[in-house]
């Protein structure tokens, strides 16, 4: 499995947590230069990337999996509450 662009996000500094999420010297903070929506782009700019199908039965399945929490890591098992960090969907680059 692979998060396309994750890399990037990975790197964005952060503050400390018990600062609020602010940064007390600004020059500190990851900060963005520019940025181009993709679709905007001439088609041969564009990055081709393979979703996986959030509708499909395997998808509802892994769903399911990942609320009743199986894996032993889970010897005490939080709520059944899914939220989008726990629930990766594979990404692929088409080339």
């Amino acid at each position: 499995m692979a998060l396309y662009g994750m890399d990037h996000i990975q790197a964005i500094k952060r503050p400390p947590l018990e600062s609020d999420g602010i940064f007390e010297d600004k020059s500190q903070a990851t900060h963005i230069q520019s940025m181009q929506l993709g679709s905007t782009l001439d088609k041969s700019q564009q990055i081709r990337l393979a979703v996986e199908n959030t509708s499909s039965a395997a998808f509802q399945e892994k769903l399911k999996q990942r609320r009743l929490r199986t894996h032993p890591f889970f010897f005490k098992k939080p709520p059944q509450v899914l939220d989008v960090c726990q629930v990766p969907v594979q990404v692929s680059l088409i080339k």
